[in-house]
Parts: C-alpha cells; sequence; structure tokens
C-alpha cells in the first residue's frame, strides 16, 4: 500500500492506491498548495510534470521475538558505547597523567644537571675526556681565526685522526712499495689482528690442554753442582752481554733457575719480601721444568728476558723511579712471560681454531695463557707461591702489573706503546709522584722495559744475535712445517725452502726493534750517577750493517767456476803407493773446495747465511 498526496485535493483527503508491482504514477501540476507544515505520511509533493517511481510497501506483522532482539541489540549497542566512552576517558587521563609525570622528570633532570654543574665548580670535577677538547679547542680555532688552506686542511687531519681508533697507529706505509713484498706480509701478519684464514678442518696442534706440571716431576729435577765454571759465568749476571748459552751448558740446561737465584740473591729481593729460600727454590724449579724442550721459547729464553729485565731495573736505574713491589712484579713477570710456551705463534692458533685461542675469544691467546697458568699453580701450591708474604693490596699491585706487563708482549699492540711512551716523552713528561697519574706512567715503563727485554735479541752482540737467530730458525720451521701439512699458506719468513734470513733481519730492526729502543734509550740515559755504556743501539747498527753485508753478498751473481776435477781411488790409491799421497789428497780437495759457491761453503761451514734461516723475532 502506497500512500501518494493529490494536489487536486486538499491535505485531508489523501489517496491510497493499492498496487502489487512498482507503478509510475503522473500527476497533473498542482492548482494550490497549503502551506507547510505538511503531514508527515505525505511521501512526497510532485511538481508539475515530475513522475514518481512509487514503490509497493506491504504490511507486515512484527513478532514480539524480533521486537525482543531488537531491543537487545540496541541495548548492548548502548553499553558497548558506554564502554568505549568510557575507555577513551580512562586513556586520556593517562595520558594527561603521563604528561604531568614526563613534566616533573624533565624539571628534576633540570634540577639535577645544575646541581651537578654547580658540583663540578666547586670541586674542579670535569668529566669530559681531554680527547674531546683537544678536538674542542682545533674547532674553536678554525671558527674564530682566519687560517690558510694548508693549515686548515691540517688541523681537519688532526680532527679526524683524534677521533677515529687509529690514534696509536703508524702508517707504515706497507702496501704503497716501501717496503720489501715478503717484510710488509711478514709484519702485516704480525703487527695486525687480522681475520683467520680459510683453513682444513683438521685437529690443531695444541689440541689438548697443556697438562700440569706434575709434583714428582718437579721433585725429580735434580739441580747441578755449582761448580767454579758456573760461579764464573754467573759473574756477568748483570753484564748487557750476559752469555745465557754458556749457563745453560754449564748447568745442564737449567740457566732460569741459577739466573734468578743469583739475581734475587745478589739485589737482596728475597730478604726485603720474606720470601723462603725453599719456597723461592721451588718456584723456580717448577716454572724452568714447565717449559717446553722448544728451540727458542724455551727457559733460557726466559733467563735472557729476566737478566735483561734486572739489568734495566737495577743496572740503568729505573728501580729509582717505580716501587720494590714493581721491580718484583717485573722479574716474576719475566720469569713466566713465556711460561709453557708450545711452540707456535698466536695466529697458528687462531688459524687453527685451537683450543686457547677458543678459549681467549683470539685476543692475546698466548700472554694470556702463560699469565694465566703460571698463577694457577702458584696459588694452587702454598709451597710454590713467592707472593704469599704480600698483604692483599700489595698481592693485588704486584699481580696487577705482571698481568700488564705479559700481556704486553703481544705484538700486536706493539706500535700503540710505542706512541704512548714517545707521548709521554715529548709531551709533559713524567711525573711518577703524582698520585693520579704516577701508577699509570709507572706501569707503562715497565711495560715497556718488559717489550724492550723480550726483543732484545739484536742488541745484544753479535755473537749472541746469530746464535738466537739460528734457534728462532729452528722454531719457526717447525711451524711453517706443520701449516704446509695442513693446508694452511706457510707464514712469511717460515718457509724453509725460500726464507732468507738478512731480508728479514733489517726488517726486523728497521721496523720493531730500532724505533722501540730509540725511545727507551732515550727514557735511561743519565738514570744513573755513574756513566753506564749502554750498548744497544751500538750493537743494532753493527748487527744491521751485519745483515746488511750479507743480503749484498746473497743478490751478487756468483762468478763462473772452473769445472771440478773427479779424483777416482785408482789416481788416489796409485798417487799414495808412490809416495804422495797426502800431497795428491790435499792438492784435490783444494781444488773441489774452491769450486763450491759462496754459500755452499757457508752451509758447509754450519753458519747462518744461507737462505734456510729465520727471523729473531717475538713469539707472536
Amino acid at each position: 500500500m502506497a500512500t501518494v498526496y493529490s494536489p487536486n485535493s486538499p491535505f485531508t483527503s489523501f489517496k491510497k492506491f493499492a498496487i502489487a508491482n512498482s507503478t509510475t504514477i503522473s500527476f497533473p501540476p498542482p492548482t494550490s498548495l497549503p502551506p507547510p507544515p505538511y503531514p508527515s505520511n505525505i511521501s512526497a509533493i510532485l511538481r508539475a510534470g515530475q513522475v514518481i517511481q512509487v514503490v509497493p510497501i506491504y504490511d507486515v506483522d512484527v513478532h514480539w521475538t524480533e521486537e525482543t532482539t531488537f531491543i537487545i541489540s540496541l541495548t548492548l549497542l548502548a553499553v558497548l558505547l558506554f564502554s568505549l566512552q568510557r575507555f577513551i576517558g580512562e586513556y586520556a587521563k593517562n595520558l594527561v597523567e603521563r604528561q604531568s609525570h614526563m613534566q616533573k622528570l624533565a624539571l628534576l633532570n633540570t634540577d639535577l644537571k645544575n646541581q651537578l654543574r654547580q658540583i663540578n665548580q666547586e670541586v674542579d670535577l670535569d668529566l669530559d675526556a681531554p680527547i674531546y677538547k683537544v678536538i674542542q679547542v682545533i674547532k674553536t680555532i678554525q671558527a674564530q681565526n682566519e687560517v690558510d688552506a694548508d693549515m686548515a686542511e691540517s688541523l681537519d687531519y688532526a680532527i679526524q685522526i683524534l677521533s677515529s681508533n687509529q690514534l696509536f697507529s703508524p702508517d707504515l706505509n706497507l702496501t704503497k712499495g716501501a717496503v720489501d713484498v715478503e717484510v710488509s706480509k711478514w709484519l702485516n701478519s704480525m703487527l695486525t689482528k687480522a681475520a683467520p684464514e680459510t683453513v682444513q678442518t683438521q685437529q690443531p696442534v695444541v689440541s689438548k690442554e697443556v697438562a700440569v706440571v706434575a709434583e714428582d716431576k718437579t721433585k725429580s729435577a735434580a739441580l747441578p753442582q755449582v761448580d767454579q765454571r758456573v760461579q764464573d759465568a754467573l759473574k756477568d749476571v748483570e753484564s748487557w752481554d750476559f752469555d745465557v748459552f754458556l749457563l745453560s751448558q754449564l748447568t745442564e740446561g737449567r740457566p732460569l733457575y741459577f739466573t734468578a737465584i743469583t739475581i734475587f740473591e745478589k739485589r737482596g729481593i728475597r730478604q726485603h719480601f720474606g720470601i723462603p729460600e725453599n719456597v723461592l727454590r721451588k718456584f723456580l724449579t717448577t716454572i724452568e721444568t714447565g717449559y717446553k724442550q722448544n728451540p727458542y721459547h724455551n727457559s733460557a729464553h726466559a733467563a735472557d728476558v729476566m737478566q735483561t729485565m734486572n739489568y734495566f731495573l737495577h743496572v740503568l736505574g729505573v728501580s729509582a723511579v717505580v716501587t720494590p713491589e714493581d721491580c718484583l712484579a717485573g722479574l716474576i713477570g719475566a720469569i713466566i712471560h713465556d711460561f709453557d710456551h708450545p711452540g707456535v705463534n698466536n695466529a697458528f692458533l687462531i688459524n687453527t681454531s685451537a683450543p686457547l685461542a677458543l678459549r681467549y675469544n683470539d685476543q692475546g691467546v698466548l700472554e694470556n695463557y702463560h699469565c694465566s697458568r703460571a698463577f694457577e699453580l702458584m696459588l694452587g701450591d702454598p709451597s710454590i707461591n713467592v707472593l704469599a708474604s704480600l698483604s692483599p693490596e700489595k698481592f693485588k699491585q704486584v699481580r696487577a702489573g705482571i698481568v700488564s706487563m705479559v700481556l704486553a708482549t703481544d705484538m700486536a699492540g706493539h706500535f700503540e706503546y710505542i706512541a704512548k711512551f714517545k707521548n709521554k716523552m715529548t709531551g709533559v713528561g713524567w711525573d711518577f709522584s703524582n698520585p693520579q697519574t704516577g701508577p699509570k706512567d709507572k706501569q707503562l715503563v715497565l711495560d715497556v722495559a718488559m717489550k724492550c727485554s723480550d726483543i732484545s735479541n739484536p742488541t745484544k752482540n753479535n755473537s749472541l744475535c746469530t746464535k738466537w737467530t739460528e734457534k728462532i730458525m729452528e722454531e719457526f720451521f717447525f711451524q711453517g712445517d706443520e701449516e704446509r701439512k695442513r693446508g694452511v699458506p706457510v707464514s712469511m719468513f717460515m718457509d724453509r725452502a725460500t726464507t732468507q734470513i738478512p731480508k728479514c733481519q733489517i726488517g726486523f730492526i728497521d721496523f720493531i726493534v730500532s724505533p722501540l729502543y730509540e725511545v727507551w734509550d732515550a727514557f735511561v740515559d743519565g738514570r744513573t750517577e755513574e756513566e753506564i755504556e749502554f750498548a744497544a743501539i751500538e750493537n743494532l747498527k753493527s748487527n744491521r750493517e751485519y745483515w746488511k753485508r750479507l743480503q749484498d753478498e746473497q743478490q751478487q751473481p756468483s762468478p763462473p767456476q772452473p769445472p771440478t776435477q773427479q779424483i777416482s781411488t785408482t789416481s788416489v790409491q796409485s798417487s799414495a803407493a808412490a809416495g804422495g799421497g797426502t800431497a795428491s789428497t790435499n792438492v784435490s780437495a783444494t781444488q773441489v773446495a774452491s769450486s763450491q759457491t759462496p754459500s755452499a761453503q757457508n752451509a758447509s761451514s754450519g753458519g747462518v747465511q744461507g737462505t734456510a734461516a729465520a727471523p729473531s723475532a717475538p713469539k707472536s
């Protein structure tokens, strides 16, 4: 049923059309319309010419259940809208409270900053790092002063270096052709912490934890008799050219024990710290027994480093600027600095994923192990604990010093120590009495002294230098052979077939030893009242000239040699039967020898001048 207003009839009269389908109804134009308002039941008011589509409206009976459902739905909708309104209100309230809380925190933070600034002014507390202040000073100079282009570039470079992590790393110019390729590779492998190379998965050489030094083995290490020859050798224990090889031979492989006992007694160290004599002797015996029978990193090397360290402390006068506890730490640190060395370097352990490298995360692997293992033994057995008489505070100080010095022997930080030491020498200088900077300055001196002791071989006389070179050669070649077995690239100067010692030694002296000893020589100069000739620099120069001379000889082409005369057994026998056997044999031997090349003559004489040699270099 559709209700439509007919404009031809009054409002009170409506016409209802009962239709079954949608019907289009056309009405004539309205003659008159009453003024509004119109009844609410009017569907449309038709204008002249309008057409309306009438849709049928059917009468529908609504059941009470549907009405109930409709009412309930409206009620639920109202509840949901109310809940949403309440949630929005609570959320807005929380936002307001949070904003208020943030404002309070900001005010509190501002107040704390003001208080801290006031405290800094009262006690002169400065929390900015010095390097940050330097950078700010440079930037201020750039902003306030007119500088030329060169100066501006220099200042930018200074800021760049100060802001980097390469503050103490020198530019060795190794990639620009300034250094021999082999020397460059060797220096890079020794001085940088490069990522391990890809290697074959095999069991590493150092695959098990190093065994604890057995007590019965320590007790069975009988000491040789101290004869007059040993006493005579120990008279030079505080000489720069002390012959540790002679002492090792005379004491049947116990140079560390006798060197340490002599120095501790000579300097009164045992008596000063109340170390029982039997404890000191057993400690030295245990440590020396724990050194493996490596060609180089053995107890003889430990004795040499300990003797050199003592020379710096008590002969050159370094002990005057450090404490007695520092001296004790320096000597014990030298004794244990290579304890239980496996005979391979850090790079080998890292590249083969050895257990020690995994334990110490590829950082100072051997240095950490030497120190840790020695303290583990010392503190685990009171009968060898030479530090037991120290108070807890003194023990902590001595232990920290020992750890610092042993870790300093890692060549990865070599130039960082040189740079720090040189900065102190050329900067404000040393202030060992300052309670704030004094302890750090003293430790830096001890660390550098230990480094100098560890790589002192080229600074000794030529006889000792070449002997140490022969020892390190054997050990390096062992590592090179092991690397070849595993399919790992053989480390530079560790290939017994191609290594040339003169080239390596010149590079080692020029890039490693000389920079360190130049600053060290400047530091120890004049530390003692008496005139002491420190021969290290002169020995370095003479040893470098020696290696340079050998290098030049190897590079010279060999002159052509006449064919070697072959002497048969029959001719020798006939000559001897004629009464001229001796003369004929001597002549033939001379002719054969004269036909050899210089390198062959050197090899036959057992020297170290051939190509099969390795550097006198540190362990890592």
